[in-house]
């Protein structure tokens, strides 16, 4: 995607609306503008934005050219904390998934009626999804099946 900068600011993806000339007048059909228009106007023609693994690099714009540059380690950090984060949100939504099903058990215990469910294979689940968490990659996590699905 083309992509425009005016004065060496940030780019952006639309073609400016309006422009002065060098000769002061302006234009506002941005279909008729041409190369040598946008450039007395300020504005130039950008390369498309480089794609990265924004896990460990980042792009920035110096005002003249896109930079690619490697994650401080307090930037690496932040985004595995941010995985952590969305790992342990999956993880806690899993539980909660299963959660009521322990309640009822716990409930039908109580009042002496057949179970429907597994306790074991609940709590199996429940510890499961406690553990499987891995701090030290997070995006390497791998949850375990629910019991009611097919191995």
């Amino acid at each position: 995607m083309t992509m425009y900068s005016l004065n060496k600011s940030y780019p952006i993806s639309d073609k400016p609306k309006r422009i002065r000339l060098s000769n002061g007048n302006t234009k506002t059909d941005f279909t008729t503008f041409t190369p040598d228009d946008l450039t007395y106007a300020g504005w130039h023609v950008i390369d498309d934005k480089p794609e990265v693994n924004e896990t460990t690099h980042k792009v920035t714009w110096n005002g003249t050219k896109w930079v690619t540059e490697s994650l401080s380690s307090e930037e690496l950090q932040s985004v595995k904390n941010k995985q952590l984060e969305s790992v342990r949100t999956q993880r806690d939504k899993f539980i909660n998934d299963v959660e009521w099903k322990i309640m009822r058990y716990n409930s039908f215990a109580r009042q002496g009626k057949s179970q429907i469910d597994d306790i074991t294979k609940l709590d199996k689940y429940v510890q499961d999804l406690r553990d499987c968490i891995n701090v030290d990659d997070p995006s390497s996590t791998e949850f375990p099946s629910h019991p009611n699905e097919p191995q």
